[in-house]
């Protein structure tokens, strides 16, 4: 089975993406992926989306999934190896990102023998050395697709 484990980008431009008529049947059936398991949310999402989304429907709709089936989320060491990796935060910024956690959880993900695709908007950084989240996770050999390609092949919703 494919896993899509989205980042904060991901889920924030499902709510700038999608009609706001509209979001109650998109955000519904990526619950049912989370129930089924196909969708892994790392608890960190919850934080980085509460500044990114301005406590929005991708907030609550992760605010909501953390009480339920929401992923265990990776291993902490997990988390230092990939934060030794990959440059993902200028460390003279002290706000939590979930990004290093996400790919953690993808790439635990995937040693357990599941297919992963990486959900994310975060596709290039202006300053070297910060790398992007799809940058990080294609140079650890993981998929990756936009949140506009995500939704049209699941078929959750498609632009008009």
């Amino acid at each position: 089975m494919t896993v899509y484990v989205p980042d904060a980008s991901a889920l924030a431009e499902v709510e700038r993406l999608v009609p706001i008529d509209e979001h109650p049947p998109v955000f519904f059936a990526l619950a049912e992926m989370i129930q089924s398991e196909e969708l892994a949310l790392c608890e960190q999402l919850c934080t980085e989306l509460e500044r990114v989304s301005n406590k929005g429907q991708a907030h609550l709709f992760v605010k909501q999934g953390k009480g339920q089936s929401l992923n265990r989320g990776a291993d902490y060491n997990r988390v230092r190896v990939v934060m030794a990796r990959h440059q993902f935060i200028d460390p003279m910024d002290h706000r939590e990102y979930c990004a290093p956690y996400v790919l953690a959880q993808a790439l635990e993900l995937r040693d357990e023998g599941h297919r992963v695709v990486v959900i994310t908007e975060d596709r290039f950084r202006k300053v070297p050395p910060l790398v992007s989240m799809a940058q990080a996770a294609e140079s650890e050999q993981l998929a990756t697709l936009g949140t506009a390609a995500f939704l049209g092949n699941k078929g959750i919703w498609s632009e008009r």
